[in-house]
């Protein structure tokens, strides 16, 4: 094909429009929920009054700050060497034995100890810690479930 030398150059002034997207509004960012409105959700799995937090760090140093008043009460053959229990590098842990040493010995035990479950042979708690769970419980990850730990209306389980 040959050009007669008077028809126009074609110009090519908008390359980035596409004639398929014609009529069709650009697409907007996705719609997102206000704050507000996703702090008032309630959750689905249980009711926000169910919730707690996790134990501030600063719960620990006021336990710390409390006297020893008894060395750990283990149970004969169930003892932990330090890197796992007094020196563990996990606050629930060395919450529980900071407890154990600074609480005070329940009579009657929670359900648990009375089973003669845990390495400790006194079970002991101190409220406001924990809830007044046990160290043991607390210790064996089910603090929540301890017979002795109070609810947030102050009643027991």
């Amino acid at each position: 094909m040959s050009k007669s030398p008077n028809s126009p150059t074609p110009k090519f002034e908008n390359l980035d429009h596409n004639v398929l997207q014609d009529g069709i509004p650009p697409p907007s960012a996705p719609a997102l929920a206000p704050a507000s409105s996703i702090r008032n959700m309630s959750p689905t799995s249980r009711s926000s009054s169910r919730r707690r937090k996790a134990a501030p760090a600063y719960a620990l140093t006021h336990l710390q700050a409390l006297p020893e008043i008894r060395p750990i009460p283990w149970i004969l053959g169930r003892e932990l060497p330090p890197e796992k229990s007094t020196n563990s590098s996990r606050p629930q842990t060395k919450g529980a034995f900071m407890l154990l040493t600074r609480g005070e010995i329940k009579n009657p035990p929670c359900t648990h100890c009375t089973t003669g479950a845990g390495r400790f042979s006194a079970c002991v708690a101190l409220d406001p810690f924990y809830f007044g769970a046990c160290a043991t419980c607390q210790m064996a990850t089910r603090g929540h479930l301890c017979s002795l730990r109070s609810d947030e209306d102050g009643s027991c389980r």
